[in-house]
């Protein structure tokens, strides 16, 4: 069972699309990661990349964001992601994108606050990360979970803040900083 940890919307479960399309970053993880964020997310805006279920980013609504972009490629796992906006009543505060992430990134100019990305295993690469940071605000915040076996790499003008490994899973959170 898929649910919102905290905040306004705590305890609503969430629909998940099927287990062999998306895998979704487990409760502890996300505990964990909105923990750490903590009053980062009052009213930022966010991007959540490979939206899934969308549990991430309806987890940072949850726990007052402003508005968030959801970005997924997969029409079925979109139209979850829809379903789940529509339950909790947030469509006002999200946008939905479905298209490929990286033409995502290649056509955007928005600047967040906190961007979120959460690929499919296979579909990780760190050149994902170094596309990403053009859209996120200086001080702002990007979470990657990627396999605990994979390098993520620290890419110029970002620090690492945090990685941890949770099971087969690995966070890691990075902070934008002047790289002049």
């Amino acid at each position: 069972m898929l649910q919102i940890i905290s905040g306004q919307f705590a305890h609503r479960r969430l629909e998940q699309p099927p287990a062999h399309i998306t895998r979704p970053v487990s409760e502890k993880a996300r505990g964990a990661v909105f923990n750490m964020l903590a009053d980062r997310v009052v009213d930022a805006e966010v991007l959540d990349l490979f939206a899934g279920s969308g549990a991430l980013g309806l987890e940072a609504l949850s726990r007052g964001a402003a508005r968030v972009v959801f970005v997924e490629k997969n029409t079925k796992v979109a139209a979850v992601v829809r379903r789940n906006i529509a339950m909790l009543g947030v469509e006002a505060a999200t946008g939905l994108t479905v298209v490929p992430v990286e033409r995502f990134l290649k056509d955007a100019t928005t600047q967040y606050d906190i961007i979120l990305i959460d690929p499919p295993y296979v579909d990780f690469s760190p050149a994902l990360v170094e596309q990403a940071m053009d859209l996120l605000q200086y001080d702002g915040v990007m979470v990657v979970s990627t396999s605990s076996k994979v390098e993520v790499g620290i890419p110029a003008g970002l620090e690492l803040v945090q990685q941890k490994v949770y099971g087969d899973s690995m966070i890691t959170v990075f902070l934008k900083i002047d790289s002049a």
